[in-house]
């Protein structure tokens, strides 16, 4: 008698449920990490924006302004992350963007015409920027 049974059996389904599994735990937490840097740079394009807009407003004013509708931008909006402080001091002003969902906030500093310092702040700042720990800060 021939046996001409045809498919798969329980341990060969068993083998690849577990071999995608394993694909899928490595591949997850990468993706996750990739998708996080993506949303990271847009803060650092929207700051990137913004700082020009400063740093033309600084050019033709010989000071910085901390009302958004003064700059020659429109402000995008931001999926991810919203527009935090502005602090003027004239010569100077902090610019700061908050993650909706994460502890992280973007910090800028431009003084007379240029950024003097940018980095980020929170628990979370590694899953956004790529950036080097310094007296609890990331520096950018």
């Amino acid at each position: 008698m021939q046996n001409n049974k045809k498919g798969f059996t329980l341990i060969e389904l068993l083998v690849v449920v577990l071999i995608i599994g394993i694909l899928s735990s490595v591949a997850l937490p990468q993706y996750t990490k990739a998708v996080d840097k993506a949303r990271g740079t847009e803060a650092v394009t929207n700051m990137k924006s913004l700082s020009d807009a400063q740093n033309i407003y600084y050019m033709g004013n010989s000071s910085y302004t901390g009302d958004t509708s003064n700059l020659d931008i429109e402000i995008p909006s931001m999926k991810h992350f919203t527009l935090g402080s502005l602090t003027s001091t004239g010569s100077s002003i902090t610019l700061r963007i908050n993650s909706n969902k994460k502890n992280a906030v973007l910090t800028y500093y431009l003084s007379q015409g240029k950024v003097s310092n940018r980095y980020c702040t929170g628990s979370d700042c590694g899953n956004f920027f790529t950036c080097t720990m310094s007296s609890g800060q990331c520096r950018l």
